[in-house]
Formats: structure tokens, C-alpha cells, sequence
């Protein structure tokens, strides 16, 4: 006798926030997927205290658009530099992208879990910026770089 498998679809609210248990089901993959996810800047969240929150729309822009969730290297091909559309920068963060290439980072930044990020004395580049921002760090990226003298 076939047991008979129990499909329960989830519909994904726009405004809604999302615990990390919740988008693994919603996204039908791991809860240790969904973390490393996060931490290599796939999945985008709000920290509330330790733990992190998705909202609903960020989810659903993930699925419309169909985006290729999959590391650079597991995608095949040219692993070319990440771009963040220009959509994705405030007016703000453009003039601090503007100024901060080129520039040195005088002080490491470390994730919370104390990974180091931005080693001090690297260059930012493109790539350092796009991981700045898809980790909530563009502000310690800022205020962390060398000034001219």
C-alpha cells in the first residue's frame, strides 16, 4: 500500500515577514541551505536580535524573477564579477560607491560570527561593495576606509 504524500502549498504574502524555518519550506530547500544562503549573500534578511526575518516580497521578487540562487561556481561558465543593478543603490549609496572605489580599508570588518569581510589594506572594488551591501555592511564599509590626507 502507497502512503499517499500531503502537498501543502503556501501562499507567500507580500507584507508578511518569514522566519528562516518558513522560507526553507516556502523555497522547498534545507534550513542549512537557507543559512548558507545568507551568509554568502544570496538571500537577503533583516536581523532582529540573532535571528533573521524575510519579507514576503523579497521572496516573491526572488521567484518572479527567476534570479539563479546557485553559487558562481556551480552555475558553469564564465563566473564573471556580480553587478548590482543600479535600481538596487540609493542616491546616497551611489555618491558612497563613487567615493569609496579605489579607496583602502584602514580597519578589518568582521560578520558577526568574527569572519573577516574587509581585511584592513584591501582595495575596494565593485565586488567589495555588492558584499557590503547584500550584508548590511555598506555604512561600516564607509566609515572603515582611509581618508586622503
Amino acid at each position: 500500500m502507497q502512503r499517499e504524500r500531503q502537498i501543502r502549498f503556501m501562499k507567500i504574502e507580500e507584507n508578511e515577514v518569514y522566519t528562516t524555518k518558513e522560507v526553507a519550506q516556502i523555497l522547498k530547500i534545507s534550513l542549512p541551505t537557507v543559512k548558507r544562503m545568507l551568509k554568502d549573500g544570496r538571500l537577503k534578511s533583516t536581523r532582529i536580535g540573532r535571528q533573521h526575518r524575510f519579507l514576503g516580497r523579497e521572496l516573491l521578487d526572488i521567484l518572479r524573477t527567476r534570479e539563479d540562487l546557485r553559487r558562481p561556481e556551480e552555475r558553469g561558465g564564465d563566473v564573471a564579477a556580480p553587478q548590482l543593478p543600479a535600481t538596487e543603490l540609493s542616491p546616497v549609496e551611489k555618491r558612497q560607491r563613487d567615493y569609496m572605489l579605489g579607496r583602502r580599508v584602514a580597519k578589518t570588518i568582521s560578520d558577526d560570527d568574527g569572519n573577516v569581510l574587509f581585511p584592513s589594506g584591501m582595495t575596494v572594488n565593485e565586488d567589495t561593495i555588492i558584499k557590503a551591501k547584500r550584508r548590511h555592511r555598506m555604512m561600516e564599509l564607509f566609515a572603515a576606509l582611509e581618508r586622503e590626507s
